[in-house]
C-alpha cells in the first residue's frame, strides 16, 4: 500500500512540475522528462498500482469477513485457572 501511495505521490509531483514548466518540461534539457519516465516505471514496474491496491483490498476483505468467536465474560472467566489451586479450579 505504501508503494502504491508513494508512486502516486511522485507522479503527482512530477506532473505538477511539468505543468509549471509547460512545453519546456518535456525537452531533454530539463531532468523532468527523465523523471516522468522513471515515475511511470515506479507505477508499472513492481505490478501496477491498481493491482497492488486490489490485492490489499482482497486481503483486508478476507480478514474482516472471517467469523469472530463470540465469548461471553462468564465463559472467559471459567477458562482462567487459579495459580494456587492444584486442580486448576
Amino acid at each position: 500500500m505504501a508503494k502504491a501511495f508513494t508512486a502516486h505521490a511522485a507522479f503527482e509531483v512530477v506532473s505538477n512540475s511539468l505543468q509549471l514548466f509547460g512545453a519546456a518540461g518535456y525537452s531533454r534539457d530539463l531532468p523532468l522528462e527523465r523523471m516522468l519516465r522513471d515515475v511511470r516505471m515506479f507505477q508499472i514496474g513492481g505490478g501496477t498500482s491498481q493491482a497492488q491496491l486490489n490485492m490489499v483490498a482482497h486481503t483486508m476483505f478476507r480478514r474482516l469477513s472471517r467469523p469472530r468467536e463470540d465469548i461471553s465474560i462468564q465463559q472467559s472467566c471459567s477458562r482462567i485457572r487459579h495459580p494456587n489451586s492444584p486442580s486448576g479450579e
